[in-house]
């Protein structure tokens, strides 16, 4: 039997091991850079599968029971014994529709990789700019089984970061993360920490979501307790093709004014007082339910139908404000509205750039990540230490092509009387000029680079 307090002590050795990797790499670039990221970090995280050397894996697990079948449920054969290599290993499932751990029902299934599932955290730009202030590098990593401790490497992750010094800003990641985890494995830590979120939502995390003292709850906001159907479920309804594009945008700005407002910055503790959209001098919305403060300015405003207005109201309508806290409503939250151009352009960017540095780390002609040919190596540990270098690799040709790019704009910029260089020509390279290549491309010539007239050359001998 394993000492698990043990094997945790050693994992999260291994992990500073890579990260402490990770780090020297990004202190290769210059110093304005890293106080850049340093001050406001925002990271992508999600998971890549590192597939083992050996490909054999455990017979598939039952879901009901967490054991392994002895059985085919189909064919009712029985599984045969295998000697399995990687016991630290698991099924990784290419298409998120199968990734409930189970694994492949037979050889021919080609939809589960046996592996491990590695935790990569890139930096992500801070807009949709072409011109990035700085390298797309990785800056955290671990590894862990597919569909085990998503949560726990998630926080590890993020924390290795902050404890590095690194000035917590927002985390993108994608569904498998805050829209379907636990808030107390992960969303109230990473709150704690400091972060932002910005993610997506399943289906069944659209649309109403509870809510405190009469306020509904929808995506991550609080709106009021009067807020149309229509409003309210206008993610629900452009899901299942109910709405069209421009209906559902018209519906999501129009619901903005029913949304709950601050009435002043939260205190040291996260809380924060919230008042009605008809409240205060500045109302965005007019409810039967409240008078117009007198200072109000005379403009148009969205009014709450009187089929809207609840019959029994609560505390948000009768009270000045209500008291939120940080744990209110913190599964759904995140930094922007949901689906609007804010949320659009930092999802994509956060999404986008976690996909391409995958993509960039296993491409076959550089790290081959990807091939687990190259990585003729046993155990948990090994396997992570070699990703490691792989990882760090891909990161410094990031690096040195960002440094060249930077370089390139620069030299653009300045005029050319600034250099003292007038505009560059052209020119054969000395070794062409003066016959001296072996490169045979382009034979048959008829003369050498700069032979007498009329030297006439023989094709070159076969080898």
């Amino acid at each position: 039997m394993r000492d698990h307090s043990l094997v945790e002590k050693r994992r999260t050795r291994l992990n500073w091991y890579s990260d402490a990797f990770l780090e020297m790499t990004f202190r290769l670039q210059p110093r304005d850079v890293r106080r850049h990221v340093k001050q406001h970090v925002m990271i992508g995280i999600d998971q890549t599968t590192i597939a083992a050397t050996s490909p054999r894996g455990r017979a598939p697990i039952d879901p009901k029971t967490g054991m392994e079948r002895r059985f085919n449920p189909k064919t009712k054969k029985e599984y045969k014994d295998k000697l399995v290599i990687e016991t630290d290993a698991g099924w990784n499932a290419k298409s998120p529709e199968k990734r409930d751990g189970s694994g492949p029902e037979n050889q021919k299934d080609t939809e589960y990789v046996w592996g491990w599932a590695g935790n990569v955290a890139v930096l992500v730009p801070n807009s949709r700019s072409t011109q990035s202030e700085f390298a797309n590098i990785a800056i955290g990593f671990s590894m862990s089984m597919p569909g085990h401790h998503l949560a726990r490497d998630t926080v590890a992750v993020a924390q290795s970061i902050v404890d590095r010094g690194y000035t917590p800003g927002t985390i993108v990641a994608d569904r498998e993360y805050f829209a379907n985890l636990l808030p107390e494995t992960l969303h109230v830590p990473i709150k704690k920490m400091g972060f932002d979120v910005i993610t997506d939502y399943q289906v069944t995390r659209m649309g109403v979501r509870g809510g405190k003292a009469g306020s509904i709850q929808v995506e991550g906001r609080q709106y009021c307790a009067g807020t149309g159907k229509d409003l309210l479920n206008a993610s629900n309804d452009a899901a299942a093709h109910k709405i069209d594009e421009e209906t559902y945008r018209t519906r999501l700005e129009e619901r903005t004014a029913f949304e709950l407002r601050p009435k002043e910055r939260p205190d040291k503790r996260g809380h924060v007082p919230m008042m009605c959209p008809a409240a205060g001098p500045n109302p965005t919305v007019t409810c039967p339910i409240r008078k117009i403060h007198p200072k109000a300015p005379g403009k148009v405003r969205p009014t709450v139908q009187d089929k809207n207005v609840p019959e029994a109201p609560d505390l948000i309508c009768t009270q000045g404000t209500v008291d939120f806290g940080p744990a209110d409503g913190i599964r759904d939250a995140q930094l922007f509205r949901y689906q609007s151009k804010e949320w659009s352009d930092a999802y994509r960017v956060g999404r986008n750039t976690d996909e391409s540095f995958h993509a960039y780390v296993k491409s076959k002609g550089h790290e081959a990540l990807d091939v687990p040919a190259r990585r003729r190596i046993r155990g948990f540990a090994a396997q992570q230490v070699l990703t490691t270098i792989l990882l760090v690799s891909a990161n410094i040709r990031k690096i040195i092509q960002f440094l060249t790019d930077r370089a390139t704009r620069a030299s653009q910029d300045k005029p050319a009387a600034a250099t003292g260089m007038g505009p560059v020509r052209a020119t054969t390279r000395r070794r062409d000029r003066e016959g001296h290549s072996n490169y045979k491309a382009k034979w048959p010539l008829k003369v050498l680079p700069g032979a007498p007239d009329g030297s006439e050359l023989d094709p070159p001998l076969r080898t």
